[in-house]
């Protein structure tokens, strides 16, 4: 065995690097994200629609930035369906603000 190290891909001498797979879905897939929030964690500090936004999104246009930049250190939500799919499937998320739930996280979990 040998290494290409162009691209850190190992191959046989003489053999061929294999064609992506094609993808059974591309394009932009829009998702929504609705924050909740137990009636028992009211007392928690929770992060922004923005800060979720930005650990989905990333860096896309619209997408405020956080003051605190290691909320996604290893990349988004959407950076991961683009690398995946070989960037043939985008994913959008919309993040709705924190909805408070009636009952408490333990009721929840039961379920």
């Amino acid at each position: 065995f040998t290494i290409k190290e162009a691209d850190n891909v190992q191959m046989r001498p003489g053999s061929r690097r294999l064609q992506q797979p094609k993808p059974k879905y591309s394009g932009l897939l829009r998702n929504i994200v609705i924050l909740m929030r137990f009636s028992d964690h009211g007392g928690r500090t929770l992060p922004s629609a923005a800060d979720f936004s930005y650990l989905f999104n990333g860096n896309v246009t619209g997408t405020a930035v956080p003051k605190d930049y290691n909320i996604a250190p290893t990349g988004s939500v959407r950076d991961v369906f683009l690398t995946s799919s070989y960037d043939n499937l985008e994913l959008l998320s919309t993040v709705i603000g924190w909805v408070k739930l009636p009952e408490t996280e333990e009721y929840y979990a039961d379920r």
